[in-house]
């Protein structure tokens, strides 16, 4: 009887062990459900002396990441713009700062962005990846 219970403990041990290795593993895998290409972005809601500075980052369909010494506080909404991205011109997007990274940047969670902007994004994001900016 006492074998048993601890060969019981055994196996209930390792999936845990296995469980957690497979929780880390997914954590560390790519979770986007769009690629990232790098991208230059003008900011509207970023503190600076100069006005329409240009940043540099990576964009997907669902957010991004601004290089930025000087971040806005988490839970404010800055604007982004992409300039001449296609025939119609500039592409305003408008998002939500959901993270800070000191020194190095922001994430941006896009939240108002209408079907059209969307597919102009996705269009354009695929002309990047055929150059070859993806990340």
């Amino acid at each position: 009887m006492a074998d048993r219970r601890r060969i019981q403990r055994r196996i209930r041990k390792e999936t845990d062990i296995e469980r957690e290795r497979r929780r880390i593993e997914r954590r560390r895998g790519e979770r986007r459900e769009s690629p990232r290409v790098a991208v230059k972005m003008w900011l509207d809601g970023i503190e600076t002396e100069e006005k329409g500075w240009e940043y540099f980052g990576n964009i997907s369909l669902g957010g991004a990441f601004v290089e930025t010494d000087t971040p806005p506080d988490e839970g404010k909404y800055v604007n982004i713009k992409l300039r001449d991205i296609d025939e119609d011109g500039d592409l305003l997007l408008r998002g939500e700062v959901i993270g800070i990274d000191i020194g190095k940047g922001i994430r941006v969670k896009f939240t108002e962005t209408s079907f059209d902007d969307e597919r102009r994004l996705a269009r354009y994001i695929d002309e990047l990846i055929r150059k070859g900016f993806v990340y």
